[in-house]
C-alpha cells in the first residue's frame, strides 16, 4: 500500500492510499480474465451456482475494453472484440434516439442478445 497526497487531499488534511499491484499479482488477474473468454467476448461476472455467468449468452460492454487495455486479450481476441463491439453494440445503437432504429427489446446499450 502506498500513500500519495494530492492537492485536494491536502486541502482536506487527508491522504489517499493506493494499492499498487506487483507484476505477479497483475498476471494472476490477467489469467483469471483470460479464463472467461467465450470464443466471442469475455464474460462479465459470476452470479453464483443458481444463476451462473452474466455474459455467457450475450456480450456486456464493460469488460471488453478493459480486457484489451489490461493485456488479457491476445491479438486475435482483440480483433474479434473490436469487430463484435462494432457489429453487436455500436452499429445496432447507431441512432439510439430514433425508436425505429432500435433492435433491442429493452433499448439498452449495455448488452445485446445474440
Amino acid at each position: 500500500m502506498s500513500t500519495i497526497t494530492t492537492p485536494l487531499a491536502d486541502l482536506f488534511g487527508c491522504q489517499r492510499k493506493y494499492y499498487l499491484a506487483d507484476p505477479a499479482e497483475a498476471e494472476e488477474h490477467r489469467k483469471a480474465v483470460r479464463a472467461q473468454w467465450t470464443g466471442d467476448w469475455f464474460r462479465r461476472t459470476w452470479l453464483g451456482p443458481a444463476d451462473g455467468w452474466l455474459g455467457e449468452k450475450c456480450m456486456w460492454i464493460e469488460p471488453q475494453p478493459w480486457a484489451i487495455i489490461g493485456g488479457s486479450a491476445n491479438e486475435d481476441q482483440t480483433r474479434m472484440l473490436i469487430r463484435n463491439i462494432d457489429q453487436k453494440l455500436r452499429q445496432v445503437f447507431a441512432d439510439w434516439r430514433d425508436p425505429t432504429q432500435r433492435r433491442s427489446r429493452s433499448g439498452a446499450a449495455w448488452s445485446l442478445e445474440v
